[in-house]
């Protein structure tokens, strides 16, 4: 009897030594085969930002082969602001490095959103946005390398206060690589994040189509008069226009519109932009220069014109500026144009927006 049992015994050794066997033998094939790093990434990235960033381009957007892995400082609610930095683990300090960041919020101050999107001075001519498009109400920067950012506004209802807008920063590790298809990346990544966001949030939206591209945004050409389109020859922002411009697509749904309108040696001399949605609060838009507008519509100095209109489909109120801007490290003359400009595109947006503006109303005094 006790012989049978040794050679159980012994039988049951070999049967767990051959299992330990096997099982190191797969762990050294997962490890060395990448696949465990694969399936570490994986996890850390599906609990990242609460697992509403989703993982297939990040890699492809931000230049990394390795891990990633993330730090968040999500606040009570999404209400409250929230955000959450994506990075790979060899490079913690998230300076000069690769890493993506993700802010969003409701009720935010429009001086942070236009912070967030990198265009917070707004007379910097350089500082402009273009429309994601496939029916999302988001922009691009047009000119970051270094750091591309996207926006996206995912309606919750309520109004513009409601709104849920979502912010993407990211820092590629090779920033000339950011072609045409990294904006595509980054927009598809902005997206997917704030259609996951808006579910987390409870907003009852219906999210925009796929993105098979974006709109191209001549308006990031920095080499004077190569991208400008010539006087009364806009058919997207500046459609209306006369004079030489610089333009994106146009888009109903764009929560902020850009066109430079350039002078005779095809500089920047002015900026009209619009606003929407949650970048307009109490009627206004808070930039580092011009936060406080006593009146619906005005100037200021010559330099800034503005105008507001009431827009209920996109939340609230609009607001359309015609801002004198500084595109050599000084500031252009104004130009007596600005205020004949700033009426024929405030009617152009407001009407695409659906805001039915009075006639008249666009008029600056």
């Amino acid at each position: 009897m006790s012989a049978a049992i040794d050679r159980l015994k012994g039988r049951g050794f070999r049967i767990l030594a051959g299992a330990l066997a096997v099982l190191v033998v797969a762990a050294g094939t997962l490890y060395f085969t990448g696949t465990y790093d694969r399936w570490q990434d994986g996890r850390a990235l599906s609990r990242a930002c609460d697992g509403i960033v989703p993982q297939k381009e990040l890699h492809e957007l931000l230049g990394v082969d390795g891990r990633l892995t993330s730090d968040q400082a999500w606040k009570s609610s999404a209400r409250d602001g929230r955000k959450c930095v994506i990075y790979p683990p060899d490079e913690p300090e998230h300076v000069n490095h690769a890493f993506l960041v993700v802010t969003l919020g409701q009720d935010r101050d429009s001086q942070q959103l236009l912070d967030d999107l990198e265009r917070r001075t707004t007379d910097i001519s350089a500082q402009s946005v273009s429309p994601i498009g496939s029916g999302w109400r988001g922009v691009l920067s047009t000119v970051a390398v270094t750091e591309p950012r996207a926006t996206v506004v995912m309606p919750c209802g309520g109004g513009a206060r409601n709104d849920l807008v979502v912010n993407l920063q990211a820092s590629p590790r090779n920033p000339g690589r950011y072609a045409p298809e990294q904006r595509t990346r980054l927009a598809r990544i902005a997206t997917q994040t704030a259609a996951n966001a808006a579910e987390q949030a409870g907003c009852k939206t219906s999210p925009g189509k796929k993105i098979g591209h974006v709109p191209g945004a001549v308006i990031d050409t920095e080499a004077a008069g190569s991208s400008a389109t010539a006087a009364g020859k806009a058919t997207g922002t500046c459609a209306g226009i006369d004079a030489p411009t610089r333009e994106t697509a146009a888009d109903r749904l764009a929560p902020i519109e850009d066109c430079l309108v350039l002078d005779k040696k095809g500089e920047p001399a002015f900026r009209l932009a619009a606003y929407y949605g949650p970048f307009v609060q109490n009627g206004r838009v808070g930039t580092s220069r011009h936060f406080f507008f006593t009146k619906p519509s005005g100037d200021l100095d010559g330099v800034l014109y503005w105008t507001t209109l009431a827009c209920p489909k996109q939340g609230g109120s609009a607001f359309y500026t015609a801002e004198t801007v500084r595109s050599d490290g000084s500031l252009t003359k104004p130009d007596p144009a600005q205020r004949s400009a700033l009426a024929r595109f405030a009617e152009r947006s407001a009407g695409a927006h659906g805001c039915n503006p009075v006639p008249g109303h666009t008029s600056t005094p």
